[in-house]
């Protein structure tokens, strides 16, 4: 089971993850008269020209300025304001990483950063807007919480959620998308794990895109005897630590799987949980600690081992290590 032929460059198009957002952020401001939208220029590639179009008094593009941006943020929200400063998260992490450091996560303001186009689901815009490390970089700054939404249905009960804590949140959406794994009934609750399947031979962890990958190898592996686990970590901190030691009462080993740099992000996360709380064995799932290429985006999943298959592997591996 692997992503559908949708997801092709020349196929039938599909919404985008930035799609959702930009809808539900324009939506967001009939009920939030304090909400206000900041974008860097890119406020047709990010959708937040839908809520420019609606409230073009709440909207402010600061042009190409990702330090601006951040510091504009932080003084509208010391002035009683919800800004959401909106760009690739690219920009807005790596060239804004020190300002929002300082001028957000230092005072500990209700700021929320949108950084979309994240990972290398961008395609063919190559390395240099391939953001692989902001996960790691925001999680490693106090008082910043970090969600990466897996489809239309948790950005949508997400961010309403989001914007009404009173911590700064990086939140980050892909350019792309996967077919939706949130189902009705779901649950879905900023800090808290998604059980999108029971299984006790293993457990895999998907953060954003890798949510669906994650249910297709769990489809490949019962097909060979085992049963695994599937959990959606959409809030990759605070980490929903009840979550992951209540699955590793269960379960003997765990793969992570994201569209990031295996350092720093979802899967050293839960590995330092596991570390401290209920030492199990952990495999990662993501880019191994290189930049990528420029390519569709089907054909760089699988370059990079983003697919059902690489998490498939891991978790053989896994459980042959532990017998």
């Amino acid at each position: 089971m692997q992503p559908d032929a949708n997801f092709s460059h020349g196929s039938a198009p599909r919404r985008h993850q930035r799609d959702d957002f930009g809808q539900c952020l324009a939506e967001m401001g009939e009920s939030l008269s304090n909400l206000v939208v900041l974008d860097a220029d890119n406020s047709t590639a990010t959708r937040t020209a839908e809520f420019a179009k609606k409230f073009p008094s709440r909207f402010i593009n600061v042009g190409v300025a990702e330090q601006n941006l951040i510091g504009i943020a932080a003084g509208l929200a010391l002035a009683g304001m919800r800004p959401v400063a909106c760009t690739f998260s690219i920009f807005l992490v790596g060239r804004a990483f020190e300002t929002i450091r300082n001028s957000v996560a230092l005072g500990n303001l209700p700021v929320t950063l949108v950084g979309t186009h994240a990972g290398v689901s961008v395609g063919k815009d190559g390395a240099t807007h391939f953001a692989i490390e902001d996960i790691a970089l925001m999680r490693s700054t106090p008082n910043m919480h970090v969600v990466v939404p897996a489809d239309r249905a948790q950005i949508r009960q997400l961010l309403p959620q989001v914007l009404a804590q009173p911590s700064p949140t990086y939140f980050r959406v892909s350019r792309w998308s996967m077919p939706p794994v949130t189902q009705e009934g779901h649950e879905i609750a900023l800090g808290k794990g998604l059980l999108l399947q029971e299984g006790d031979d293993c457990a895999i962890l998907a953060t954003g895109l890798m949510a669906y990958p994650a249910l297709a190898a769990a489809q490949e592996l019962k097909s060979k005897g085992i049963r695994a686990a599937v959990g959606c970590v959409h809030t990759v901190k605070p980490l929903d630590v009840d979550f992951i030691t209540g699955l590793a009462k269960r379960v003997p080993v765990f793969v992570t799987a994201e569209e990031h740099n295996v350092l720093g992000g979802l899967h050293s996360a839960v590995s330092e949980t596991l570390t401290q709380f209920s030492p199990r064995r952990c495999m990662p799932v993501g880019i191994k600690d290189t930049f990528a290429e420029s390519g569709d985006e089907a054909e760089l999943f699988e370059a990079y081992g983003l697919s059902s298959a690489a998490i498939t592997r891991a978790a053989l591996t896994a459980i042959d290590q532990s017998a």
